[in-house]
């Protein structure tokens, strides 16, 4: 059996929607983005590559409605913050627990 070890940056969903939001100037929720309920783990991963067009006309729509029913997917903003240097580069886990 091969095992692999790798770092995995863990976060709370509050804390993750109010940084994001903070950052986005949006409200923001990892719950809608991602169809999450209570109990589960969301992994994404942020690169903080440029992201590409749709990825980042999603971001430009949901600033621009102010809603959080627009939230983009967990990896577009984490990646998009991990770019600006907000957070650091690799795998996420949101933990969704209320």
């Amino acid at each position: 059996m091969e095992i692999t070890t790798k770092t995995v940056h863990e976060v709370q969903y509050g804390e993750m929607e109010s940084a994001v939001a903070e950052h986005f100037g949006a409200p923001y929720s990892v719950m809608v983005a991602e169809e999450a309920d209570n109990g589960s783990v969301v992994s994404a991963h942020a690169d903080g590559a440029d992201l590409n067009n749709y990825d980042a006309d999603k971001i430009k729509q949901w600033q621009e409605s102010g809603l959080e029913g627009h939230s983009p997917r967990a990896r577009v903003v984490l990646s998009a913050m991990a770019k600006a240097g907000i957070i650091p580069v690799g795998e996420y886990l949101i933990d969704i627990t209320y």
